[in-house]
């Protein structure tokens, strides 16, 4: 039998719930499609950043950025989503916040990179 498979808006207390509200929603399911074009935004710009970066690293770099890419992207999951019983509850907000600060780290090292050349250590670093 196939496991049905939610995706659900779990607006969390803290003020990173409101970061998206230009959405503009009266209800968590008016939200979803709104935050998931948000999430598709995120991600696009993270995958430019990650491709200009690589661009830029020599081979030992370019492996120490996908060992630390890999890690974030299970740590994003592990934070974003839950399972209960059958349905897997994602946390958009949440998934667009981890993935706008990975962007943001990204940035800082391609800006290093050209500033005064790529330090393959900073590429471990964690936002």
């Amino acid at each position: 039998m196939m496991k049905k498979v939610f995706a659900a808006l779990l607006l969390c207390a803290s003020g990173s719930a409101l970061a998206y509200s230009s959405c503009g929603w009266h209800s968590d399911l008016e939200g979803v499609p709104c935050l998931s074009q948000e999430y598709q935004r995120a991600q696009r710009e993270l995958n430019d950043r990650y491709s200009s970066l690589t661009l830029r690293l020599d081979n030992r770099g370019r492996e120490q950025l996908e060992r630390s890419q890999q890690e974030w992207k299970k740590t994003r999951v592990e934070r974003c989503t839950r399972r209960e019983g059958n349905s897997i509850f994602v946390d958009l907000d949440c998934g667009i916040s981890r993935t706008d600060t990975r962007t943001r780290f990204l940035k800082e090292r391609l800006d290093e990179c050209y500033r005064s050349g790529c330090i393959n250590e900073r590429l471990k670093e964690r936002p």
